[in-house]
Parts: structure tokens; C-alpha cells; sequence
């Protein structure tokens, strides 16, 4: 999956300019965080999984911060790097408790052949009873990759797959096939183009559509339902 590092840019406000509706603010602090599917993989090693994380980086500085985040929490990582693409960096500058803005740097364009090759090279070589596709979108997983990745998924391995719809759209029925699904209600809705049924008739919608053997739509803090 995609990985992402989190940065927090903790400032306090300074003031205004006169002139133009500039916010001045003075650094006081910046701390980064492994996150998007760096994150799942961290989780998963604390519920006590052995985890094999295959991930697209850059070639710079962020790329050696996660390994190294990574590999503290005894994470294999199979690093696929792109040398024309940086790691997903998504930096929110914060002034005295509140969010003012959050810069990105990344490429969000489909990952290329080369890249793509080394993937499922990955995928094959590697020994598992789960494969977790989680999708953030900026670069592994499209209409393009997403067949010839799955392709390389032993038949007997458990397949699971979850697909953000945030800054960028991801769509969950492009995992068809697998054992679990996990959207949460909007990524549902964003799949089927339906923003008017009720909840029970969207799960079953989707369950048919993705044709998975499990779905888990997440409700947020409401609830969250299976089918």
C-alpha cells in the first residue's frame, strides 16, 4: 500500500499583516509519523502479525525515516523505489491548537512499468496467509495496476482491501473477488454513485457489486455493520 508520512508543524500565532491577509506565525516545533498503509502495517505488527509491507518511496530522506520507523517495529519492507518521485509527505502547519493549512508534497500519477514489474515480483516472492491491499491512491493502486497486482495473489491467501475516498477517489469495487472488504459509508456511496439509500440496501448493493465474501461498512462513530 501507499505509504504517507504525517507532519505536524506546531506554531503560535504571531499576528497579521496590514497590507495583505498574511497569518504570521512563529515555529515552535515539527514532528513526523509513519501513516497511510505504514501505519496499517504498524498496527497489524502490534496485534502481533509477522508483517511484510510492499510500498512505493522516493529516493530521499523521508524514504530512510520510515524504513528506519519501520524496521524499529520489526517490519520487513519490501521498498520499491522511484528515484523520479518523492515520498508522500503531507505536512498540517498548526497555530495554537488549530490547523491553518497542510502542504503536500507528492505525485499522485500512476506508478510506471519498472515499478510495477518490481511489485508483483514482490507479491509473488513473498510467503503469507493474508494479503491487505490499502489504497490511498497516490500512485500503486488504478484501473491500470490494480488487475496485474491481484493477479500474482496466490488463489488460496485471505484478500483483504480497503480504499480511501479523501483528497484523492479511490473505488472499492475495483477489488473484486476478495474475502473482506472494508469501506467506510462514503466510500461506498462514492463507489455506487448512490447518495440516497439507506444503509442496509447500499451494504447489500456493494456486496453484490464487489462480489466479496465479507463487507464491513464503517459508520464512523455510529456503528459500523456487516453482510
Amino acid at each position: 500500500g501507499d505509504t504517507i508520512i504525517d507532519g505536524f508543524n506546531y506554531t503560535s500565532m504571531i499576528g497579521g499583516q496590514t497590507k495583505t491577509p498574511t497569518i504570521s506565525v512563529r515555529h515552535e516545533s515539527q514532528k513526523d509519523y509513519v501513516g497511510g498503509a505504514a501505519i496499517v502495517a504498524q498496527h497489524l505488527r502490534a496485534a502481533g502479525a509477522q508483517v511484510t509491507f510492499t510500498t512505493l518511496l522516493g529516493a530521499d530522506d523521508r524514504k530512510d525515516f520510515t524504513l528506519n520507523v519501520l524496521s524499529k517495529n520489526e517490519i520487513k519492507v519490501n521498498a520499491i523505489i522511484d528515484e523520479n518521485r518523492p515520498t508522500t509527505y503531507k505536512n498540517a502547519i498548526i497555530a495554537d491548537g488549530y490547523r491553518l493549512i497542510k502542504v503536500d508534497t507528492l505525485d499522485n500519477s500512476s506508478i510506471n512499468d519498472d515499478c510495477l514489474a518490481q511489485f508483483e515480483k514482490a507479491i509473488d516472492n513473498t510467503d503469507c496467509d493474508v494479503v491487505i491491499c490499502s489504497d490511498f491512491r497516490h500512485g500503486i493502486f488504478n484501473r491500470r495496476t490494480i488487475d496485474r497486482l491481484l493477479s500474482v495473489i496466490p488463489p488460496q491467501v485471505f484478500k483483504v482491501a480497503d480504499s480511501q475516498v479523501a483528497s484523492r477517489w479511490g473505488n472499492i469495487t475495483e477489488f473484486r473477488n476478495f474475502d473482506l472488504i472494508t469501506p467506510n459509508e462514503r466510500e461506498a456511496r462514492f463507489a455506487l454513485a448512490d447518495q440516497d439509500s439507506g444503509i442496509r440496501p447500499l451494504a447489500s448493493k456493494l456486496y453484490d457489486i464487489a462480489n466479496c465474501k465479507t463487507l464491513i461498512l464503517k459508520l464512523g462513530e455510529v456503528a459500523c455493520g456487516s453482510h
